[in-house]
C-alpha cells in the first residue's frame, strides 16, 4: 500500500530523444515553456526537481491537466483528469543541461548549467540494455499533455 501522493512538478511531460532511440525509456522532463519551443530552447523552462526525493521507492503517475491537442501517435491520448500509471520502483532524479537533455549530438554539458530536470523510475529486478523502464504505452498516452506528475513513496 502507497502513502499519499506527493507533487513534484506540472508541465508538458516530454523525453529526451536518447529515451525512444535507445528504448529505455528511463527518464521525462516537464517544460513549462512556449508550446513548441522544444527542449533545448526552453532548457530554462523545464521544471527543476527536489533531488532530495532521488532513490526513494514508490510509484510515478501523471495527472492529465489537458490533453496534447496535437497528439499524433497510435495510442489513445489520456483524457483531462485520468491518473496514468507510469512506473513502479526507485525514484531517478538526473542532472542534465542545454543541449544534452535535447536529444542533440550528445556533448558534456557544463557542469555550471546543469540542473536536475530529468526524472524517472528505475523497476525492481534486472534489466537488458534496451528495455524500457517505465511504461511506454503509459507515456505516449500523455506525451505532450499538460501533466501534474505525483509520486506515491512507499513506507519505510
Amino acid at each position: 500500500m502507497t502513502s499519499e501522493k506527493i507533487t513534484l512538478g506540472t508541465g508538458r511531460l516530454d523525453w529526451p530523444n536518447q529515451e525512444r532511440a535507445g528504448n529505455t525509456y528511463s527518464v521525462v522532463s516537464l517544460d513549462t515553456g512556449p508550446r513548441g519551443a522544444g527542449m533545448a530552447a526552453a532548457f530554462d523552462a523545464l521544471t527543476r526537481f527536489d533531488e532530495t526525493m532521488h532513490g526513494q521507492r514508490g510509484a510515478l503517475s501523471a495527472l492529465v491537466l489537458a490533453p496534447n491537442p496535437d497528439h499524433v501517435v497510435d495510442a489513445d491520448p489520456a483524457a483531462a483528469g485520468e491518473l496514468v500509471a507510469l512506473g513502479r520502483g526507485t525514484l531517478q532524479i538526473h542532472r542534465s543541461g542545454p543541449g544534452h537533455a535535447a536529444g542533440t549530438p550528445w556533448t558534456a554539458p557544463d557542469p555550471a548549467t546543469m540542473a536536475p530536470v530529468l526524472i524517472g523510475i528505475l523497476p525492481d529486478g534486472s534489466l537488458a540494455d534496451h528495455e524500457p523502464r517505465m511504461d511506454v504505452d503509459a507515456l505516449y498516452r500523455v506525451a505532450w499533455a499538460t501533466v501534474t506528475l505525483l509520486f506515491a513513496p512507499e513506507p519505510r
